[in-house]
């Protein structure tokens, strides 16, 4: 099955997205059907309880 492509996705900015729980506040956009990039920035990192948790590089 090939996922269809839209256009308007690429012309997307990142747009802020606060946390529900905590509002630690990050950048978010949707990059495809099927990803959405997410930019945390020192505070909300430093805020929010699951991203420590998250498993990442570094």
């Amino acid at each position: 099955m090939t996922v269809r492509l839209d256009p308007r996705l690429e012309e997307l900015p990142m747009m802020p997205v606060s946390c529900r729980s905590c509002g630690a506040v990050v950048l978010a956009r949707k990059s495809s059907w099927t990803q959405t990039s997410v930019q945390w920035n020192a505070v909300a990192a430093a805020v929010d309880g699951v991203l420590p948790l998250a498993d990442h590089p570094g």
